[in-house]
């Protein structure tokens, strides 16, 4: 609707969870997330939003509505997923990308769009 007129493109990028990645990353984030665990309640919270199965389920509605839109449509988890080595330490929490991760990402998300 605002975007039309201009011109612009839009697209919706869902970064993943870690846990939409891999089961398991690096000893770095294992350890992180085993001492936010202590002292946080993470899967209280979000739990039931953390498993892959969820993740996907999410994506596909997330997909549906955007083309019903005609916005375009990224799901990282699958695109990180498959680019990343086992020892790549990619989160400093569950949501949030180190500075390798966010190089790996940005890199993903320029080629993924068309701007590389």
């Amino acid at each position: 609707l605002l975007a039309g007129p201009t011109g612009a493109r839009i697209t919706y990028v869902l970064q993943p969870l870690a846990t939409w990645v891999r089961e398991s990353g690096p000893s770095e984030e294992r350890a992180i997330f085993g001492e936010l665990d202590g002292i946080s309640n993470f899967w209280e919270l979000y739990g039931d939003i953390a498993t892959l199965e969820t993740g996907r389920r999410y994506a596909d509605a997330l997909q549906v509505a955007c083309k019903e839109q005609d916005i375009r449509f990224l799901d990282l988890s699958p695109v990180v997923a498959e680019s990343v080595k086992d020892d790549d330490w990619l989160y400093v929490d569950r949501a949030h990308f180190t500075d390798h991760g966010t190089e790996i990402v940005s890199g993903l998300l320029a080629e993924s769009l068309g701007l590389s």
